[in-house]
């Protein structure tokens, strides 16, 4: 079934996810140990940036979010193809399709290098203004460290991963529904309401119900699932649905 394509693919996440995380833990003590020979060294803190953008380029930052990107998200694939042949929709990518999907990478890409640009301008007027307020060495890469600790970067790199691998995964089952949106209806797909999931994906989970194009997208863009939502809003053919075991509904959660 259904569910249990959506599950594997989770399962799938998660071992990427886990393999990111301990990856960026150990990126970020490299960044940790740089910044405090950069600050040392620095003869003008404006030039701190540029060496802020060194240190997560020589740290792994940049080379760990290419290799998400351009491998992890693509783990899936052949589980996703599985899933939408379920769902009664004819399965096939066409050139368009694909570079769609690449477009849709190096946005990703691209965001995750403005948190990295953030990063480099934070810090560098950070550094600035501790110069400027007489600290010693020291005190400047205590402070430096602690403002690291306050980025985006360090804060929720972790979080924005496994949000852009779900997003992406998404994207590949509403690139196949295009211009068949309003022949389909939707469910919401992924783990069990029985395990520890938010209240919310477990109440969608347990109505067991197919949606209008307008509450599937209503589902979809819900505030309630925005981050870290490993659940899929699948459009599917109703008589599909119907033969998993779906019955009509609204969505009211």
């Amino acid at each position: 079934m259904i569910n249990d394509i959506i599950n594997a693919i989770e399962q799938k996440e998660d071992r990427e996810l886990d393999l990111f995380n301990a990856e960026f833990e150990s990126i970020l003590l490299k960044i940790d140990k740089l910044l405090t020979v950069a600050v040392v060294s620095i003869k003008d803190p404006l030039d701190f940036d540029f060496e802020v953008q060194r240190i997560l380029n020589e740290s792994g930052y940049y080379d760990l979010i290419n290799r998400l990107i351009d491998s992890s998200y693509d783990k899936s694939y052949d589980d996703i193809l599985l899933a939408l042949k379920e769902t009664g929709v004819i399965v096939t990518f066409s050139q368009e399709d694909l570079q769609q999907l690449q477009q849709l990478k190096q946005l990703d890409i691209d965001f995750f290098n403005t948190i990295g640009d953030e990063t480099a301008g934070t810090l560098k007027r950070d550094l600035y203004k501790y110069h400027l307020s007489n600290m010693s060495k020291d005190e400047m890469i205590d402070n430096i460290k602690a403002s690291l600790g306050n980025t985006k970067l360090a804060r929720y790199s972790k979080t924005y991963a496994e949000t852009s691998l779900s997003n992406y995964h998404q994207a590949v089952f509403d690139l196949k529904i295009q211009g068949l949106e309003d022949d389909l209806v939707y469910i919401y797909s992924g783990a069990d309401p029985d395990k520890v999931i938010r209240d919310f994906c477990k109440c969608v989970m347990k109505s067991n119900k197919y949606y209008s194009r307008i509450d599937g997208n209503a589902l979809k863009n819900d505030s309630r699932r925005k981050y870290n939502c490993r659940h899929r809003v699948v459009g599917i053919t109703e008589k599909r649905a119907i033969e998993l075991g779906y019955e009509k509904g609204s969505f009211t959660c």
